[in-house]
């Protein structure tokens, strides 16, 4: 059976990593709080980077089974339906992960929510407006992954499709095509959205540390 390669992007995101506070030097009430809050974003994000390993073994086991699939005689379709359940078993999995990963990042959004409230109670301008630009820093992170998780989910219909469109004994290969196209759209918009997370995540890091230096927080690993 002769069908284009299906793309199926892994996803691997940067976590924000927790930090504890190691000292204070003349830092005011205020900074120390909104450390607080934003360490108790990053403790939720924990638990998001234990769904990376697993979700990443998926992807890698569906890539092993499609391209059975297509190296499978379509005269052989009882081994075809196999496969194709197989996969669409595979999907059923990566759709938990992946949904549970946005449950995560949803639960640091309502969590980050509280730093932002207490950002007008900074006193230093200067502060103000470094809480500021993390705030947006962190806004910009959040909206990468809803739109990765957008464009998963619409990979995963597409993959759907087309595994049961691949049961049939006499496939055809132009709608066969036409879906892979589908579904390779969509996994390069969970790239790209991937690439934009990991970005704003990495200057959201180091913006925090500037924040924390600049609140006179001294802080470290944990």
């Amino acid at each position: 059976m002769f069908i284009h390669k299906k793309l199926l992007m892994t996803i691997m995101l940067i976590a924000v990593p927790a930090l504890l506070l190691s000292g204070c030097i003349g830092g005011q009430e205020p900074a120390e709080k909104v450390f607080t809050q934003l360490e108790q974003v990053a403790e939720i994000e924990k638990s998001f980077e234990e769904l990376q390993d697993p979700l990443v073994r998926l992807e890698k086991e569906e890539k092993k089974i499609y391209g059975r699939i297509i190296s499978t005689s379509a005269k052989n379709n009882e081994e075809i339906i196999r496969l194709t359940d197989n996969a669409l078993e595979v999907a059923e999995k990566r759709e938990g992960f992946i949904g549970k990963e946005h449950e995560i990042i949803k639960k640091s959004k309502k969590q980050f929510g509280d730093f932002e409230d207490s950002i007008g109670d900074l006193e230093n301008q200067e502060l103000k407006a470094e809480a500021q630009k993390l705030s947006e820093r962190m806004n910009e992170r959040y909206t990468s992954h809803d739109e990765l998780y957008r464009s998963y989910l619409e990979g995963l219909k597409h993959d759907r499709k087309l595994y049961n469109q691949l049961k049939a004994k006499d496939p055809q290969i132009a709608k066969l095509e036409e879906q892979v196209n589908k579904i390779n759209a969509a996994y390069k918009e969970v790239f790209e959205a991937n690439e934009r997370f990991n970005a704003a995540t990495e200057k959201y890091n180091k913006e925090k540390l500037d924040f924390y230096q600049q609140a006179g927080l001294e802080v470290k690993q944990k």
